[in-house]
C-alpha cells in the first residue's frame, strides 16, 4: 500500500514540475516574480531581471490552466484514492490480524488433531493387535472345537458301538438266562417224572390212581388230590389230571408222565417226533382235535399215535380201521398235541 501511494506522489510531482518549467516558474535560487498579472483563477508575475517580460501567450496559459485544473482533479482524485487506500490499508491490517490469528488458532488445531490423529494411529495399532490376538485365539479355540468335535465323533461312535454290544450282550445273557431257566426247569421236570416213575414203580402190579402217583411222588399235597377228587365229582366225570393242571397243582408234564406209568407206555415230546403227516391228514383235523391224537411213524403192520388218554379204546379202534394198522399208543401232553395239530392242519 505505500509502495502505491509513493508512486502516486512521484508521478504528481513529475508532472508539477514539468508545468513549472513550461510557464517559467523561478527554481533555487531565482529571484521571484516581480509582477503578478491573473488569468482566469490563477495570478502570475512578471520577472523583475531589470526587462519585462512579455506577456504569456492566452492560448498558452488557457492550455497550461486546464492543464493545471486536471492535475488539481487529478490530486483530488488521488488524495481520494489515498484516503480510500488507507482505509482499506486498515482493513486489510485488521483482517490481517484476524487472520493471523485465525491461522495461529488453526496450527494449534491442526497441533491438536496430529495429537489426537497420532492417539487414534496409536489406538488403531493396538486394536489390530489386540484382533490378531484374537483372530489367534478364534483360531486356536476353532482347532480345539475341531479337536472336540472329532473326540465326540468318536465318543459318540464308541458309544454306539458300546450300545450295540450291551443289546448284543443282553439279548444274550436273556437267551442264556432262559435257557438256564428251561434248563432249570427240565431238570426240576425230570426229577418230578422220576419221582413218579420211582413211584409207580414201587407200587408193583397194583393199579394206583393218577392223583394217588403225584401225592405220592410229592407233586401235589393230600389236601389238593382231596379238592381235585371233590371238584371231579362235582363235573361229572372230568380227569382229575386235567382238574390238577387247571389249578395249578400240577404240570401237564407230570399229569402225561403218571398216565404212562399208569398205561405202561412211553412219554414223548412232538417236538422232537416225526409226525406222518399224510396219515394224520387221512384221520382229519376234527377227529385228531377230539380224540387228542396225531399219528406218529409206522413199522411194519404198527403205527405209533401219540395221545393225551391211551385207554381212549375207541380211539384206537377207529385209528386201526381207517389206517389198518396196529395201534401202539404213546402219552404226550394236551399242549404239544394242539402246537403240532395248528401246524400240519394250518390251512
Amino acid at each position: 500500500m505505500d509502495v502505491m501511494t509513493g508512486d502516486a506522489v512521484s508521478r504528481l510531482d513529475a508532472a508539477l514540475n514539468a508545468l513549472k518549467n513550461k510557464i517559467g516558474v523561478p527554481k533555487g535560487d531565482e529571484k521571484p516574480f516581480g509582477d503578478f498579472f491573473q488569468t482566469g483563477e490563477l495570478i502570475w508575475r512578471t520577472r523583475t531581471t531589470g526587462e519585462r517580460a512579455g506577456a504569456p501567450d492566452t492560448d498558452s496559459l488557457r492550455q497550461t490552466v486546464s492543464e493545471w485544473s486536471e492535475l488539481e482533479r487529478a490530486a483530488a482524485d488521488l488524495k481520494m484514492e489515498m484516503a480510500l487506500l488507507r482505509g482499506q490499508e486498515g482493513w486489510l491490517l485488521s483482517t490481517n490480524e484476524d487472520l493471523i490469528e485465525r491461522l495461529a488458532a488453526a496450527r494449534s488445531e491442526k497441533r491438536r488433531h496430529a495429537e489426537s490423529l497420532g492417539e487414534a494411529y496409536r489406538e488403531i495399532d493396538r486394536l489390530r493387535q489386540a484382533l490378531a490376538e484374537s483372530e489367534e485365539s478364534a483360531s486356536r479355540f476353532k482347532r480345539m472345537l475341531g479337536e472336540a468335535e472329532r473326540q465326540r465323533e468318536e465318543a459318540a461312535s464308541m458309544a454306539a458301538f458300546l450300545a450295540d454290544q450291551i443289546t448284543l450282550l443282553q439279548t444274550e445273557n436273556h437267551r442264556l438266562r432262559a435257557s438256564l431257566e428251561d434248563s432249570e426247569a427240565r431238570e426240576e421236570g425230570n426229577r418230578r417224572r422220576e419221582r413218579i416213575i420211582l413211584e409207580a414203580l414201587l407200587s408193583g402190579e397194583s393199579a394206583r390212581k393218577i392223583g394217588e402217583i403225584l401225592n405220592a411222588a410229592g407233586i401235589i399235597t393230600d389236601e389238593q388230590l382231596q379238592a381235585a377228587i371233590a371238584s371231579q365229582t362235582l363235573s361229572r366225570g372230568r380227569m382229575i389230571g386235567a382238574i390238577l393242571v387247571e389249578c395249578g397243582h400240577a404240570g401237564e408234564l407230570d399229569v402225561a408222565q403218571a398216565v404212562a406209568c399208569q398205561c405202561k407206555v412211553y412219554l414223548i415230546r412232538l417236538d422232537d417226533a416225526q409226525v406222518d403227516e399224510n396219515n394224520a391228514r387221512r384221520l382229519g383235523y376234527e377227529f385228531c382235535r377230539r380224540h387228542a391224537c396225531i399219528p406218529l411213524r409206522t413199522a411194519d403192520d404198527r403205527i405209533l399215535v401219540a395221545m393225551a388218554n391211551p385207554r381212549d379204546a375207541s380211539a384206537i379202534g377207529a385209528i386201526e380201521n381207517m389206517l389198518q394198522r396196529r395201534v401202539e399208543p404213546l402219552v404226550t401232553t394236551p399242549s404239544d398235541l394242539t402246537a403240532v395239530m395248528g401246524r400240519i392242519f394250518a390251512n
